[in-house]
């Protein structure tokens, strides 16, 4: 059963990253940020991303029994990365609402965590993933979660050039003196 999860994740995995790679590379292509908050390939994409961490959670349930490593120290650090995420998923919230982060335009955030980094939800994202593989203690997660983390680091070169259309002068300035992850 794990294996075909497995596979099917992959595929959604696989099919995620191309969409964000169509996106960097096709500009006339676009799935984030929505222009509306009702495009059809964003709802997929976003689609695909809720099913691949729900998919993920159940393939932990199937892998919990087998895992990678015998230590229980990598399930720790990975509790403790998780919870990092968490925390930092949540200050970002204080500062940014939904409807910011789905491409309505409000105004530039630039306190709270985006005064340190510019993309701090994707920083929490990728600890939360990352922490949930070494507590999840399976390979077939870790490989699962290092191709998230991965489409989730490509994203703020699809977002910015939107971000530049936006706040044009303000958001350059922004961008001199505030790294993009750290």
């Amino acid at each position: 059963m794990s294996e075909i999860l497995f596979a099917a994740l992959l595929t959604l995995e696989i099919t995620l990253l191309i969409l964000v790679l169509s996106q960097i590379f096709g500009r006339d292509f676009r799935i984030w940020p929505p222009s509306t908050g009702k495009s059809t390939t964003t709802f997929w994409a976003l689609g695909i991303f809720y099913v691949l961490i729900i998919g993920s959670i159940w393939l932990c349930v199937l892998q919990w029994s087998n895992p990678l490593f015998d230590q229980n120290w990598i399930r720790y650090f990975g509790g403790t990365l998780l919870s990092l995420g968490l925390i930092l998923y949540g200050w970002c919230r204080v500062y940014m609402s939904k409807k910011v982060e789905f491409g309505n335009k409000d105004h530039l955030i630039t306190r709270g965590p985006y005064q340190y980094t510019r993309n701090p939800l994707y920083i929490a994202d990728a600890l939360i993933f990352i922490g949930f593989a070494f507590l999840g203690n399976s390979l077939l997660l870790l490989v699962l979660m290092v191709l998230l983390i991965l489409a989730i680091l490509l994203l703020p070169l699809v977002e910015e050039p939107w971000l530049v259309e936006q706040y044009g002068e303000l958001y350059t300035d922004y961008m001199k003196t505030t790294p993009r992850f750290f």
